[in-house]
Protein backbone atom coordinates (compact mmCIF):
# COMPACT_ATOMS: atom_id res chain seq x y z
CA UNK A 1 0.00 0.00 0.00
CA UNK A 2 1.20 3.77 -1.02
CA UNK A 3 1.89 5.61 2.03
CA UNK A 4 -0.92 7.86 2.58
CA UNK A 5 -1.22 11.55 3.72
CA UNK A 6 -3.91 10.77 6.40
CA UNK A 7 -4.45 7.96 8.56
CA UNK A 8 -7.84 8.20 9.85
CA UNK A 9 -8.27 6.19 13.35
CA UNK A 10 -11.63 4.90 14.71
CA UNK A 11 -11.89 3.79 18.16
CA UNK A 12 -14.99 1.51 18.74
CA UNK A 13 -16.88 -0.23 21.32
CA UNK A 14 -19.74 -2.11 20.99
CA UNK A 15 -21.29 0.72 18.14
CA UNK A 16 -22.86 -1.70 15.59
CA UNK A 17 -25.67 0.90 15.11
CA UNK A 18 -23.57 3.87 13.82
CA UNK A 19 -20.21 2.72 13.17
CA UNK A 20 -21.35 2.18 9.29
CA UNK A 21 -21.91 5.93 9.13
CA UNK A 22 -18.47 6.85 10.27
CA UNK A 23 -16.99 4.58 7.87
CA UNK A 24 -19.01 5.92 5.33
CA UNK A 25 -18.44 9.55 5.35
CA UNK A 26 -14.42 8.26 5.44
CA UNK A 27 -15.28 5.88 1.98
CA UNK A 28 -17.70 8.79 0.25
CA UNK A 29 -14.49 11.33 0.60
CA UNK A 30 -13.31 13.08 -2.84
CA UNK A 31 -9.83 12.62 -1.74
CA UNK A 32 -8.70 9.30 -1.95
CA UNK A 33 -5.35 9.22 -0.16
CA UNK A 34 -5.88 7.92 2.71
CA UNK A 35 -5.78 4.59 5.22
CA UNK A 36 -8.63 3.97 7.96
CA UNK A 37 -8.11 1.83 10.97
CA UNK A 38 -10.64 0.52 12.92
CA UNK A 39 -10.16 -0.24 16.44
CA UNK A 40 -12.18 -2.41 18.06
CA UNK A 41 -11.79 -2.56 21.63
CA UNK A 42 -13.17 -5.57 22.84
CA UNK A 43 -16.37 -5.05 21.24
CA UNK A 44 -19.18 -7.82 22.21
CA UNK A 45 -22.07 -6.87 20.27
CA UNK A 46 -20.96 -7.66 16.89
CA UNK A 47 -19.33 -4.18 16.06
CA UNK A 48 -15.88 -6.07 15.30
CA UNK A 49 -17.08 -8.73 12.48
CA UNK A 50 -19.12 -5.86 10.84
CA UNK A 51 -15.57 -3.87 10.91
CA UNK A 52 -14.11 -7.16 9.42
CA UNK A 53 -17.06 -7.07 6.87
CA UNK A 54 -16.45 -3.28 6.18
CA UNK A 55 -12.26 -3.75 5.52
CA UNK A 56 -12.91 -6.85 3.52
CA UNK A 57 -14.33 -4.47 0.99
CA UNK A 58 -11.87 -1.98 0.76
CA UNK A 59 -7.59 -2.83 1.45
CA UNK A 60 -7.32 0.89 2.55
CA UNK A 61 -9.32 -0.22 5.50
CA UNK A 62 -7.82 -2.54 8.57
CA UNK A 63 -9.03 -3.63 11.57
CA UNK A 64 -7.52 -4.16 14.79
CA UNK A 65 -8.77 -6.50 17.30
CA UNK A 66 -7.98 -5.60 21.17
CA UNK A 67 -9.40 -6.86 24.57
CA UNK A 68 -11.16 -3.83 26.37
CA UNK A 69 -8.20 -0.75 27.36
CA UNK A 70 -10.67 2.43 26.77
CA UNK A 71 -11.08 5.01 24.46
CA UNK A 72 -7.71 7.05 24.46
CA UNK A 73 -5.69 3.29 24.50
CA UNK A 74 -7.72 2.39 22.01
CA UNK A 75 -6.43 5.70 19.69
CA UNK A 76 -3.19 5.29 21.06
CA UNK A 77 -2.77 2.03 19.03
CA UNK A 78 -4.89 2.81 15.96
CA UNK A 79 -2.23 5.58 15.52
CA UNK A 80 0.77 3.06 15.94
CA UNK A 81 -1.01 0.80 13.82
CA UNK A 82 -1.20 3.79 11.00
CA UNK A 83 1.47 4.43 8.18
CA UNK A 84 0.15 8.03 7.09
CA UNK A 85 2.01 11.40 7.91
CA UNK A 86 -1.30 12.75 9.70
CA UNK A 87 -3.39 11.31 11.80
CA UNK A 88 -7.94 12.61 11.98
CA UNK A 89 -8.92 10.86 15.26
CA UNK A 90 -13.03 10.25 14.31
CA UNK A 91 -15.08 8.43 17.25
CA UNK A 92 -17.66 6.08 15.86
CA UNK A 93 -20.79 7.45 16.48
CA UNK A 94 -19.84 10.80 14.25
CA UNK A 95 -18.50 11.54 10.80
CA UNK A 96 -16.79 13.38 8.65
CA UNK A 97 -17.78 16.27 6.34
CA UNK A 98 -18.31 16.10 3.00
CA UNK A 99 -15.07 17.03 1.13
CA UNK A 100 -13.69 17.37 4.45
CA UNK A 101 -10.08 14.94 3.42
CA UNK A 102 -10.17 17.64 0.37
CA UNK A 103 -9.86 20.44 2.46
CA UNK A 104 -7.60 19.25 4.74
CA UNK A 105 -5.33 18.23 1.91
CA UNK A 106 -5.50 21.83 0.37
CA UNK A 107 -4.81 23.72 3.30
CA UNK A 108 -1.99 21.43 4.14
CA UNK A 109 -0.14 22.06 0.68
CA UNK A 110 -1.31 25.87 0.90
CA UNK A 111 0.62 26.31 4.33
CA UNK A 112 3.51 23.84 3.84
CA UNK A 113 2.29 20.80 5.52
CA UNK A 114 1.95 22.37 9.18
CA UNK A 115 2.00 20.21 12.35
CA UNK A 116 -1.87 20.49 13.46
CA UNK A 117 -4.74 22.32 11.44
CA UNK A 118 -6.65 23.31 14.44
CA UNK A 119 -11.03 22.81 12.99
CA UNK A 120 -14.37 23.49 14.14
CA UNK A 121 -16.95 20.85 14.59
CA UNK A 122 -20.63 20.91 13.79
CA UNK A 123 -22.95 19.47 16.37
CA UNK A 124 -26.22 18.01 15.00
CA UNK A 125 -28.62 17.45 17.74
CA UNK A 126 -30.71 14.27 16.62
CA UNK A 127 -34.30 12.69 17.11
CA UNK A 128 -34.23 9.06 18.70
CA UNK A 129 -34.20 8.02 15.26
CA UNK A 130 -31.28 9.86 14.50
CA UNK A 131 -32.40 12.27 12.20
CA UNK A 132 -31.03 15.54 12.14
CA UNK A 133 -33.27 18.53 13.49
CA UNK A 134 -30.40 21.22 13.33
CA UNK A 135 -26.88 21.67 13.04
CA UNK A 136 -24.51 24.86 13.47
CA UNK A 137 -20.87 25.08 14.20
CA UNK A 138 -19.66 24.71 18.00
CA UNK A 139 -17.45 27.76 17.50
CA UNK A 140 -17.89 29.36 14.21
CA UNK A 141 -14.59 30.55 13.10
CA UNK A 142 -14.77 33.29 10.34
CA UNK A 143 -11.37 33.38 9.18
CA UNK A 144 -7.84 31.28 9.05
CA UNK A 145 -5.38 32.14 11.36
CA UNK A 146 -1.62 30.54 10.46
CA UNK A 147 1.00 30.66 13.38
CA UNK A 148 4.43 30.43 11.62
CA UNK A 149 5.86 29.80 14.98
CA UNK A 150 5.39 28.28 18.05
CA UNK A 151 5.42 31.57 20.53
CA UNK A 152 2.71 32.91 18.53
CA UNK A 153 0.52 30.12 18.60
CA UNK A 154 1.04 30.37 23.08
CA UNK A 155 0.06 34.07 22.74
CA UNK A 156 -3.06 33.07 20.73
CA UNK A 157 -3.57 30.32 23.86
CA UNK A 158 -7.16 32.62 24.39
CA UNK A 159 -8.41 32.80 20.88
CA UNK A 160 -8.16 28.95 20.77
CA UNK A 161 -9.76 27.82 23.95
CA UNK A 162 -12.21 30.13 23.08
CA UNK A 163 -12.80 28.73 20.04
CA UNK A 164 -13.41 25.34 21.51
CA UNK A 165 -10.22 23.83 19.57
CA UNK A 166 -8.29 22.23 22.26
CA UNK A 167 -11.35 20.68 24.09
CA UNK A 168 -11.21 17.62 21.70
CA UNK A 169 -9.19 15.55 19.82
CA UNK A 170 -11.10 16.26 16.15
CA UNK A 171 -7.75 17.91 14.64
CA UNK A 172 -5.43 17.10 12.08
CA UNK A 173 -1.97 16.19 13.97
CA UNK A 174 1.48 15.04 12.22
CA UNK A 175 1.66 11.13 13.00
CA UNK A 176 4.82 12.17 15.11
CA UNK A 177 3.96 14.30 17.54
CA UNK A 178 0.79 11.86 18.55
CA UNK A 179 3.19 8.91 18.79
CA UNK A 180 5.67 10.81 20.75
CA UNK A 181 2.89 12.02 22.53
CA UNK A 182 0.56 9.66 23.80
CA UNK A 183 -3.02 10.19 25.23
CA UNK A 184 -3.68 9.91 28.78
CA UNK A 185 -5.94 6.49 28.93
CA UNK A 186 -7.26 7.56 32.95
CA UNK A 187 -9.62 10.47 32.13
CA UNK A 188 -12.36 11.54 29.93
CA UNK A 189 -10.82 14.92 29.43
CA UNK A 190 -7.34 13.77 28.15
CA UNK A 191 -7.83 15.41 24.15
CA UNK A 192 -7.22 18.97 26.35
CA UNK A 193 -4.35 17.57 28.20
CA UNK A 194 -2.83 16.07 24.90
CA UNK A 195 -3.48 19.69 23.36
CA UNK A 196 -1.84 21.43 26.18
CA UNK A 197 1.02 19.31 26.16
CA UNK A 198 2.12 19.43 22.44
CA UNK A 199 1.59 23.02 22.27
CA UNK A 200 4.89 23.91 23.07
CA UNK A 201 6.24 21.27 20.80
CA UNK A 202 4.10 22.71 17.73
CA UNK A 203 6.21 24.34 15.56
CA UNK A 204 3.60 25.78 12.83
CA UNK A 205 -0.23 25.55 12.63
CA UNK A 206 -3.35 26.89 11.19
CA UNK A 207 -6.79 27.33 12.63
CA UNK A 208 -9.29 27.05 9.33
CA UNK A 209 -13.06 27.98 9.03
CA UNK A 210 -14.25 25.67 7.33
CA UNK A 211 -15.40 22.64 10.29
CA UNK A 212 -14.24 19.28 9.36
CA UNK A 213 -16.14 16.98 12.35
CA UNK A 214 -19.82 16.10 12.57
CA UNK A 215 -20.94 15.54 16.28
CA UNK A 216 -24.37 14.01 16.50
CA UNK A 217 -25.98 14.45 19.96
CA UNK A 218 -29.50 13.46 20.35
CA UNK A 219 -31.38 15.57 22.06
CA UNK A 220 -33.67 13.36 24.18
CA UNK A 221 -30.65 11.73 25.84
CA UNK A 222 -28.90 14.57 26.06
CA UNK A 223 -29.67 14.72 30.21
CA UNK A 224 -29.99 10.66 30.85
CA UNK A 225 -26.42 10.67 29.25
CA UNK A 226 -25.13 12.90 31.73
CA UNK A 227 -22.40 11.25 33.44
CA UNK A 228 -20.69 11.64 37.14
CA UNK A 229 -17.29 10.84 37.42
CA UNK A 230 -14.98 10.54 40.38
CA UNK A 231 -11.90 12.06 39.42
CA UNK A 232 -13.40 15.10 37.78
CA UNK A 233 -12.70 17.73 40.32
CA UNK A 234 -8.84 17.00 39.99
CA UNK A 235 -9.35 16.42 36.45
CA UNK A 236 -10.35 20.21 35.97
CA UNK A 237 -7.85 21.80 38.68
CA UNK A 238 -5.20 19.37 35.98
CA UNK A 239 -6.21 21.70 33.13
CA UNK A 240 -5.81 24.50 35.48
CA UNK A 241 -2.74 24.08 36.74
CA UNK A 242 -1.13 22.71 33.51
CA UNK A 243 -2.13 25.55 31.55
CA UNK A 244 -0.90 28.08 33.53
CA UNK A 245 2.46 26.62 34.14
CA UNK A 246 2.66 26.24 29.96
CA UNK A 247 1.69 30.37 29.80
CA UNK A 248 4.21 30.78 32.81
CA UNK A 249 7.30 29.00 31.04
CA UNK A 250 6.75 31.31 28.32
CA UNK A 251 6.24 34.95 30.28
CA UNK A 252 2.46 34.62 28.97
CA UNK A 253 0.33 34.27 31.68
CA UNK A 254 -0.31 37.91 32.87
CA UNK A 255 -2.72 38.52 29.59
CA UNK A 256 -4.25 34.77 30.06
CA UNK A 257 -4.32 34.72 33.40
CA UNK A 258 -8.29 35.84 34.57
CA UNK A 259 -9.31 34.02 31.02
CA UNK A 260 -7.83 30.20 32.40
CA UNK A 261 -9.45 31.57 35.87
CA UNK A 262 -13.07 31.82 34.29
CA UNK A 263 -12.40 28.15 32.34
CA UNK A 264 -11.87 26.58 35.86
CA UNK A 265 -15.13 28.37 37.43
CA UNK A 266 -17.22 26.96 34.08
CA UNK A 267 -15.62 23.69 34.66
CA UNK A 268 -17.11 24.18 38.49
CA UNK A 269 -20.59 24.55 37.10
CA UNK A 270 -19.83 20.84 35.19
CA UNK A 271 -19.54 19.49 38.25
CA UNK A 272 -22.17 20.67 39.95
CA UNK A 273 -24.70 19.47 37.56
CA UNK A 274 -22.80 16.14 37.29
CA UNK A 275 -24.19 15.78 41.22
CA UNK A 276 -27.75 15.13 39.07
CA UNK A 277 -26.42 12.33 36.88
CA UNK A 278 -28.01 9.30 37.57
CA UNK A 279 -24.93 7.45 37.84
CA UNK A 280 -24.46 9.66 41.23
CA UNK A 281 -25.03 7.53 44.53
CA UNK A 282 -24.19 10.12 46.72
CA UNK A 283 -26.40 11.44 49.23
CA UNK A 284 -27.94 14.94 49.59
CA UNK A 285 -25.76 15.50 52.76
CA UNK A 286 -22.67 13.71 50.60
CA UNK A 287 -23.31 15.88 47.52
CA UNK A 288 -23.76 19.53 49.91
CA UNK A 289 -20.67 18.83 51.40
CA UNK A 290 -18.60 18.58 48.02
CA UNK A 291 -20.42 21.80 46.86
CA UNK A 292 -20.19 23.56 50.24
CA UNK A 293 -16.39 22.38 51.00
CA UNK A 294 -14.91 19.94 48.73
CA UNK A 295 -14.94 21.49 45.75
CA UNK A 296 -13.60 24.79 47.57
CA UNK A 297 -9.95 23.65 47.59
CA UNK A 298 -6.77 25.73 47.37
CA UNK A 299 -7.18 25.55 43.22
CA UNK A 300 -10.46 26.60 42.86
CA UNK A 301 -10.65 29.43 45.78
CA UNK A 302 -7.61 31.13 43.48
CA UNK A 303 -9.80 30.96 40.38
CA UNK A 304 -12.88 32.17 41.75
CA UNK A 305 -10.47 35.12 43.29
CA UNK A 306 -8.47 35.52 39.90
CA UNK A 307 -11.78 35.29 37.86
CA UNK A 308 -13.76 37.84 39.81
CA UNK A 309 -16.66 35.94 39.86
CA UNK A 310 -17.53 35.16 43.29
CA UNK A 311 -21.30 36.15 42.89
CA UNK A 312 -21.94 34.18 40.00
CA UNK A 313 -20.67 31.07 41.53
CA UNK A 314 -22.90 32.03 44.41
CA UNK A 315 -25.70 32.55 42.71
CA UNK A 316 -24.75 29.49 40.57
CA UNK A 317 -24.51 27.00 44.09
CA UNK A 318 -27.47 28.77 44.83
CA UNK A 319 -29.92 27.68 42.65
CA UNK A 320 -27.97 24.16 42.17
CA UNK A 321 -28.76 23.52 45.62
CA UNK A 322 -32.42 25.03 45.74
CA UNK A 323 -32.96 22.54 43.34
CA UNK A 324 -31.08 19.58 45.48
CA UNK A 325 -33.87 20.43 48.63
CA UNK A 326 -36.71 20.36 46.41
CA UNK A 327 -35.87 16.95 44.58
CA UNK A 328 -35.14 15.07 47.84
CA UNK A 329 -37.41 12.87 48.77
CA UNK A 330 -35.54 11.88 52.20
CA UNK A 331 -35.15 15.38 53.18
CA UNK A 332 -32.56 13.69 55.75
CA UNK A 333 -30.01 16.64 55.32
CA UNK A 334 -27.98 16.29 58.79
CA UNK A 335 -23.89 17.15 58.15
CA UNK A 336 -24.93 20.90 56.35
CA UNK A 337 -28.61 21.56 57.88
CA UNK A 338 -27.54 25.33 57.37
CA UNK A 339 -28.39 24.97 53.32
CA UNK A 340 -32.11 24.43 53.79
CA UNK A 341 -32.23 27.25 56.17
CA UNK A 342 -30.41 29.29 53.60
CA UNK A 343 -32.75 28.65 51.05
CA UNK A 344 -35.69 28.85 52.81
CA UNK A 345 -35.15 32.69 54.27
CA UNK A 346 -33.17 33.20 50.53
CA UNK A 347 -35.50 35.29 48.62
CA UNK A 348 -38.86 35.82 51.04
CA UNK A 349 -42.26 37.35 50.05
CA UNK A 350 -42.13 39.30 53.29
CA UNK A 351 -38.84 40.38 55.04
CA UNK A 352 -38.70 40.46 58.53
CA UNK A 353 -35.96 41.13 61.58
CA UNK A 354 -36.15 37.25 62.58
CA UNK A 355 -36.34 36.37 58.93
CA UNK A 356 -32.74 38.31 58.75
CA UNK A 357 -31.52 36.97 61.77
CA UNK A 358 -31.98 33.37 60.57
CA UNK A 359 -30.05 33.91 57.08
CA UNK A 360 -27.27 36.02 58.80
CA UNK A 361 -26.91 32.35 60.75
CA UNK A 362 -26.82 30.15 58.01
CA UNK A 363 -24.55 32.19 55.92
CA UNK A 364 -22.11 32.52 58.95
CA UNK A 365 -22.10 28.84 59.59
CA UNK A 366 -19.09 27.05 60.20
CA UNK A 367 -19.19 24.48 57.32
CA UNK A 368 -19.81 27.75 54.77
CA UNK A 369 -16.56 28.85 54.52
CA UNK A 370 -17.18 30.81 51.70
CA UNK A 371 -20.09 32.35 53.22
CA UNK A 372 -22.45 31.68 50.30
CA UNK A 373 -25.46 33.50 50.46
CA UNK A 374 -23.67 37.14 51.78
CA UNK A 375 -24.69 38.52 48.63
CA UNK A 376 -27.97 37.94 49.45
CA UNK A 377 -28.38 38.76 52.70
CA UNK A 378 -27.40 42.35 51.91
CA UNK A 379 -29.84 42.52 49.38
CA UNK A 380 -32.65 41.54 51.72
CA UNK A 381 -31.21 44.22 54.36
CA UNK A 382 -31.65 46.78 52.00
CA UNK A 383 -35.17 45.39 51.74
CA UNK A 384 -35.96 45.43 55.63
CA UNK A 385 -35.08 49.32 55.82
CA UNK A 386 -38.64 49.69 53.22
CA UNK A 387 -41.70 49.59 54.18
CA UNK A 388 -44.61 48.45 51.22
CA UNK A 389 -47.96 49.36 51.90
CA UNK A 390 -50.62 47.27 51.66
CA UNK A 391 -52.82 48.10 48.17
CA UNK A 392 -56.25 49.33 48.59
CA UNK A 393 -59.14 47.26 47.73
CA UNK A 394 -59.81 49.16 44.70
CA UNK A 395 -56.33 49.73 43.47
CA UNK A 396 -56.15 49.64 39.61
CA UNK A 397 -54.14 46.89 38.73
CA UNK A 398 -51.64 47.16 35.79
CA UNK A 399 -49.70 44.25 33.79
CA UNK A 400 -45.85 44.84 33.10
CA UNK A 401 -44.70 42.45 30.52
CA UNK A 402 -41.09 43.34 30.51
CA UNK A 403 -37.89 42.43 28.03
CA UNK A 404 -35.66 42.76 31.63
CA UNK A 405 -35.72 41.46 34.46
CA UNK A 406 -35.44 43.68 37.59
CA UNK A 407 -33.16 44.07 40.55
CA UNK A 408 -35.77 42.00 43.44
CA UNK A 409 -36.85 39.59 40.57
CA UNK A 410 -33.61 38.99 39.69
CA UNK A 411 -32.86 37.81 43.47
CA UNK A 412 -35.80 35.48 44.16
CA UNK A 413 -34.78 33.84 40.58
CA UNK A 414 -31.27 33.83 42.04
CA UNK A 415 -30.18 35.39 38.55
CA UNK A 416 -27.39 37.92 38.19
CA UNK A 417 -28.44 41.51 38.86
CA UNK A 418 -28.31 43.71 35.25
CA UNK A 419 -27.51 47.47 35.24
CA UNK A 420 -30.84 48.64 34.19
CA UNK A 421 -32.77 52.03 33.06
CA UNK A 422 -31.99 54.43 35.92
CA UNK A 423 -35.53 55.92 35.17
CA UNK A 424 -36.73 52.26 35.03
CA UNK A 425 -35.94 51.49 38.48
CA UNK A 426 -36.79 54.70 39.83
CA UNK A 427 -40.62 53.89 38.74
CA UNK A 428 -40.19 50.73 40.02
CA UNK A 429 -39.36 51.37 43.44
CA UNK A 430 -42.29 54.23 43.22
CA UNK A 431 -44.95 52.48 42.29
CA UNK A 432 -44.40 49.92 44.43
CA UNK A 433 -45.08 52.53 47.56
CA UNK A 434 -48.84 53.61 45.68
CA UNK A 435 -51.58 51.62 47.71
CA UNK A 436 -53.57 52.65 45.09
CA UNK A 437 -51.83 50.55 42.27
CA UNK A 438 -51.50 46.99 42.31
CA UNK A 439 -49.11 45.76 39.43
CA UNK A 440 -47.37 42.52 38.34
CA UNK A 441 -44.61 42.26 36.54
CA UNK A 442 -44.08 39.03 33.48
CA UNK A 443 -40.39 38.07 32.47
CA UNK A 444 -38.84 36.57 29.76
CA UNK A 445 -36.94 33.82 30.99
CA UNK A 446 -34.49 31.11 29.03
CA UNK A 447 -34.62 28.85 30.96
CA UNK A 448 -37.70 26.40 31.96
CA UNK A 449 -35.65 25.04 34.69
CA UNK A 450 -35.26 28.34 36.36
CA UNK A 451 -39.20 29.86 35.93
CA UNK A 452 -41.12 30.53 39.00
CA UNK A 453 -43.99 32.80 39.83
CA UNK A 454 -44.00 34.89 42.92
CA UNK A 455 -44.60 37.60 45.19
CA UNK A 456 -42.14 40.36 46.68
CA UNK A 457 -43.36 42.94 49.30
CA UNK A 458 -47.77 43.06 48.01
CA UNK A 459 -46.64 42.69 44.09
CA UNK A 460 -46.49 39.77 42.16
CA UNK A 461 -44.24 38.43 39.25
CA UNK A 462 -45.02 35.87 36.17
CA UNK A 463 -42.24 34.21 34.42
CA UNK A 464 -42.71 33.75 30.53
CA UNK A 465 -40.54 31.25 28.51
CA UNK A 466 -38.71 33.18 25.86
CA UNK A 467 -38.71 30.62 22.85
CA UNK A 468 -38.61 32.43 19.55
CA UNK A 469 -39.36 28.75 17.59
CA UNK A 470 -42.38 29.47 15.50
CA UNK A 471 -44.18 26.35 16.39
CA UNK A 472 -43.76 27.58 20.36
CA UNK A 473 -45.10 31.07 19.75
CA UNK A 474 -48.93 29.17 20.74
CA UNK A 475 -47.23 27.94 23.95
CA UNK A 476 -46.03 31.59 24.86
CA UNK A 477 -49.47 33.42 24.09
CA UNK A 478 -51.11 30.79 25.97
CA UNK A 479 -48.47 30.91 29.09
CA UNK A 480 -49.27 35.11 28.78
CA UNK A 481 -53.39 34.52 28.78
CA UNK A 482 -53.18 31.90 31.74
CA UNK A 483 -51.24 34.90 33.20
CA UNK A 484 -54.37 37.77 32.36
CA UNK A 485 -56.66 35.40 33.29
CA UNK A 486 -54.73 35.04 37.08
CA UNK A 487 -54.41 38.64 37.61
CA UNK A 488 -57.16 40.52 36.10
CA UNK A 489 -55.19 43.62 34.73
CA UNK A 490 -56.91 46.65 33.82
CA UNK A 491 -53.92 47.71 31.93
CA UNK A 492 -51.10 46.40 29.89
CA UNK A 493 -48.22 47.83 29.68
CA UNK A 494 -45.65 46.58 27.46
CA UNK A 495 -42.35 47.76 27.67
CA UNK A 496 -39.52 47.18 25.33
CA UNK A 497 -39.58 45.70 21.67
CA UNK A 498 -38.15 41.98 21.18
CA UNK A 499 -39.35 39.64 19.37
CA UNK A 500 -40.85 37.63 22.17
CA UNK A 501 -43.42 40.96 23.11
CA UNK A 502 -43.86 41.52 19.43
CA UNK A 503 -45.53 37.98 19.08
CA UNK A 504 -46.94 37.93 22.29
CA UNK A 505 -49.31 41.49 21.36
CA UNK A 506 -50.60 39.44 19.06
CA UNK A 507 -52.96 37.88 21.07
CA UNK A 508 -56.90 38.43 21.93
CA UNK A 509 -56.68 41.23 24.41
CA UNK A 510 -58.14 45.28 23.51
CA UNK A 511 -60.07 45.13 26.42
CA UNK A 512 -57.10 45.15 27.87
CA UNK A 513 -55.69 48.09 26.20
CA UNK A 514 -52.92 45.56 24.51
CA UNK A 515 -54.01 46.69 21.09
CA UNK A 516 -56.34 49.48 21.10
CA UNK A 517 -54.96 51.62 23.97
CA UNK A 518 -51.73 50.74 23.95
CA UNK A 519 -51.02 50.60 20.40
CA UNK A 520 -52.70 54.05 19.75
CA UNK A 521 -53.05 56.98 22.54
CA UNK A 522 -51.07 55.14 25.54
CA UNK A 523 -48.34 54.13 23.34
CA UNK A 524 -46.99 57.60 22.26
CA UNK A 525 -46.63 58.78 26.11
CA UNK A 526 -45.02 55.38 27.39
CA UNK A 527 -42.20 55.68 24.76
CA UNK A 528 -41.69 59.41 25.39
CA UNK A 529 -41.32 58.42 29.40
CA UNK A 530 -39.37 55.40 28.44
CA UNK A 531 -36.39 57.09 27.27
CA UNK A 532 -36.83 60.20 30.23
CA UNK A 533 -35.03 59.89 33.17
CA UNK A 534 -36.33 63.47 34.61
CA UNK A 535 -38.80 62.58 37.63
CA UNK A 536 -41.44 64.74 35.97
CA UNK A 537 -41.94 61.74 33.69
CA UNK A 538 -42.48 59.40 36.47
CA UNK A 539 -45.05 61.37 37.34
CA UNK A 540 -46.65 61.90 34.52
CA UNK A 541 -46.59 58.26 34.11
CA UNK A 542 -48.05 57.69 37.38
CA UNK A 543 -50.79 60.22 36.87
CA UNK A 544 -51.07 58.76 33.55
CA UNK A 545 -51.76 54.67 35.28
CA UNK A 546 -54.01 56.50 37.97
CA UNK A 547 -56.53 58.56 35.30
CA UNK A 548 -56.59 55.71 32.40
CA UNK A 549 -60.07 54.07 31.65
Amino acid sequence: MIKPLISIVIPVYNNQKYIQRAVDSVLYQSMKSWELVIVDDGSTDGTGLLADEIASRDDRIKVIHQDNQWIYASMNNGVKESIGEYVYILNSDDSIVDNGLLILENKLKQYDYPDVIWTDIIQCSCDENGKILREQPVAGINSEEYYSQNLKLLKSWKYINDMCLISNQANLYKRELVVDNPFRNDVYGADYLFNINILDKVKTSVVISEPIYKFYIQEKNANTSLKYWPYEHDMFNEFYIETRKLLSKYGLLEDSDKSIAETRVRNLFVEYNKLFANNCDLTTDEKLNKIYRDYFDETVIEAVEKSDNYEMVERTILRICRKMIDTDESKNISKLSFVPELIKHLTPEQVTEDLVEKLEIAVNDKNNPMKIGKTYLKYVKERAKTTIPKKTANAKKVLWLCDIVLPEISDQLLFRRTENSKWFNELWNRMKRIDYIDFAICVPIKNAEYCRDGKIDNYRYYSVIENMDEEKVPDMKNRFETIINDFRPDVIHVFGGNNMISRLIGIEGAKYGLKNKIMTDFQNKSLTIFYGEDNDFIEEYIDLIKDYK
